[in-house]
């Protein structure tokens, strides 16, 4: 069985707990890829994890570190277990500490797995994909985005805001959450509109299914991140589509988990 570690390995001792980890799963009979970046500061002789063919896919580190492997998983179609090593770690499954067990479980067949919603978003010429979610945002501190927002074709208005989080019911307690969003019930697929410090309060967060097309039309220049990673610039009249991607991601899940009072721990 082979797993393939995905982190970032220049922040904190990412690296260091990969190789740990590494070793232990060597140990009991896994072979394990990583990353050049993560090879190199590792110390561990990981194999390449782009020639190799992948059982599952391993992410160390926080939240961030999840978001990059959730597009590899996705693209090799293999799940994903996620270590938690940063400060948040609201996407994780297991501790460093549990890992041990936590592939034995692997091995065993002892898990089970849940399908996320990935959103596709068309900008230009240019697609991208992301776990949690998109959000077109104003230029500088000191001026405000003008936006037309509309879905499935019906237009649901224009607001002068500091931006607008559209998310995936997994991106509902990241940013979107932050911006006055609502939690999102789990097994639920949606897609959610969330503005940031709208300067209306007749522009309150939507919750579309998820099959929804969200387009999104700027009347001031803007910017579009994915997931908080810059990804392009949104010019005056430019549009914006976002919509359900055909990929998922798949989560390995080792127990039972409440959501509600894991927003309280993680999240207070």
């Amino acid at each position: 069985m082979h797993l393939g570690f995905i982190l970032h390995s220049a922040k904190g001792n990412n690296a260091q707990i990969a190789g740990e980890l590494a070793e232990q799963a060597h140990a009991l009979g896994f072979l394990c890829s990583a990353e050049k970046d993560a090879k190199d500061a590792s110390g561990y002789p990981f194999l390449d994890i782009e020639r190799e063919n992948i059982d599952f896919v391993i992410s160390v580190g926080g939240d961030g570190s999840v978001l990059s492997a959730s597009d590899f998983a996705a693209q090799r179609g293999v799940p994903l277990l996620a270590v938690n090593n940063g400060r948040v770690g609201f996407l994780t499954e297991i501790e460093p500490k549990d890992f041990g067990a936590a592939i034995i479980a692997l091995r065993d067949g002892k898990y089970r797995t849940v399908a996320r919603m990935m959103l596709e978003c068309t900008a230009g010429n240019k697609a991208f994909t992301s776990l949690n979610d998109f959000t077109a945002y104003k230029k500088s501190f000191a001026e405000v985005a003008h936006l037309n927002i509309s879905v499935d074709g019906i237009d649901a208005g224009d607001v002068f805001c500091d931006g607008i989080v559209v998310s995936t019911p997994t991106g509902a307690t990241g940013y979107s959450i932050s911006a006055g969003g609502p939690i999102i019930a789990p097994g639920m697929d949606c897609v959610l509109i969330t503005p940031i410090c709208p300067h209306s309060l007749g522009f309150r967060p939507i919750v579309a299914k998820d099959t929804s097309v969200v387009r999104i039309k700027a009347y001031s220049d803007c910017l579009l991140a994915r997931a908080g990673e810059p990804a392009a610039e949104i010019s005056t009249g430019d549009s914006i589509t976002i919509k359900k991607s055909e990929m998922k991601c798949e989560f390995v899940v080792l127990g039972e988990k409440n959501l509600y009072s894991l927003i309280r721990s993680k999240l207070k």
